[in-house]
């Protein structure tokens, strides 16, 4: 059975929308959004390519619950979708790690505006990087 997916309903639209503004100024191009089906354990993804040549962003639908948002779960799963969409603008490509430099430095803007964990993310992805590294 194949899960329908609903593109751009209204509650991801003026999220992204508003974390947009807040955080890079509206320059994030249009985005294509959505709750649908992903692979694995993933709970948001995002392809900054997209299908049809504009970003995606794709979060489980369970997550669409009220009490995912006002806890601001969903908040930190757009905001780190949107940290990839980020850094893909400013270079970070699929020859690049998923979470590499450019997207680390992103998730650190966030954090002295009142999003603490992004700078605890941001670590641990540095360090997996250090790791990795020859």
């Amino acid at each position: 059975m194949i899960e329908q997916v609903e593109s751009n309903p209204k509650e991801l639209v003026e999220l992204f929308d508003a974390l947009n503004q807040e955080f890079w100024d509206s320059r994030l191009p249009d985005t294509t959004l959505s709750w649908g089906p992903l692979n694995g354990s993933q709970k948001a993804a995002s392809d900054p390519m997209g299908s049809c040549g504009k970003p995606e962003i794709r979060i489980l639908p369970r997550y669409k619950e009220k009490g995912y948002f006002s806890h601001g779960f969903v908040r930190e799963l757009m905001l780190h979708e949107m940290c990839h969409i980020a850094a893909f603008q400013r270079g970070e490509t699929a020859a690049h790690p998923q979470h590499g430099p450019v997207f680390c430095r992103e998730l650190e803007k966030l954090a002295p505006r009142g999003e603490k964990w992004a700078k605890n993310e941001a670590m641990v992805y540095k360090d997996l990087l250090a790791i990795q590294q020859p």
